[in-house]
């Protein structure tokens, strides 16, 4: 799928967050991936959408990814924390884009075939036991 974003006369992403897209400066694993996936569940439970990192919000800038953490991200992590604290499985997946040279990541997330998915565990105070997530 392609990442591209239309830009106002300023160089600043006319697109605005809402229910199925949301930007983020940076990408980071820890209390970070649990925020990730309450924004993906959330997503996932009404009608899919995605996380683009990279992306200054409040002015919507393209700043790019300043390292390779986005990149070097195992799936397979992603997915055991998914299992770890959710009752359904997500469907998601993630790609790098470059656009006027500067590197962006993209987690994307398809809508959810059952449900509602459930958290299942507390996870500090970012993730609520019994918690629907939605967006």
């Amino acid at each position: 799928m392609k990442c591209t974003f239309e830009l106002n006369s300023r160089g600043f992403i006319k697109q605005r967050e809402s229910f199925d897209l949301e930007f983020k400066q940076t990408f980071h694993f820890g209390d970070s991936l649990a925020e990730y996936m309450r924004s993906i569940v959330g997503m996932a439970n009404n009608k899919g959408g995605e996380i683009i990192f990279g992306i200054k919000d409040k002015p919507r800038e393209l700043k790019g990814l300043q390292n390779e953490k986005f990149e070097d991200c195992d799936p397979n992590k992603i997915n055991q924390f998914i299992s770890q604290y959710f009752s359904h499985e997500v469907m998601w997946n993630m790609e790098t884009h470059e656009i006027h040279g500067l590197k962006f990541g993209r987690l994307w997330v398809e809508e959810a075939p059952q449900k509602p998915i459930v958290c299942s565990k507390t996870y500090k105070n970012i993730l609520r036991e019994a918690a629907i997530y939605y967006r």
